[in-house]
């Protein structure tokens, strides 16, 4: 994204709304990266390339919370 990364992204919208339920996606396999996703609120993280049956997973997932 030629704005920001995802991880600010995520910080602002958490700012808006703070119960946003959200699924980082990235190509991303840092560690640190990771952390600081679940830091600013991520409830998962799924990386790039992706079959759709882990992001179907992880969303059925939470709704079962």
């Amino acid at each position: 994204m030629p704005e920001m990364n995802g991880i600010e992204l995520l910080k602002k919208l958490k700012e808006i709304k703070p119960n946003l339920e959200a699924i980082m996606i990235t190509a991303y396999k840092d560690a640190e990266k990771v952390v600081e996703a679940f830091r600013v609120g991520a409830y998962d993280c799924i990386f790039k390339p992706f079959n759709l049956k882990y992001l179907r997973n992880a969303i059925m997932a939470k709704m079962l919370e």
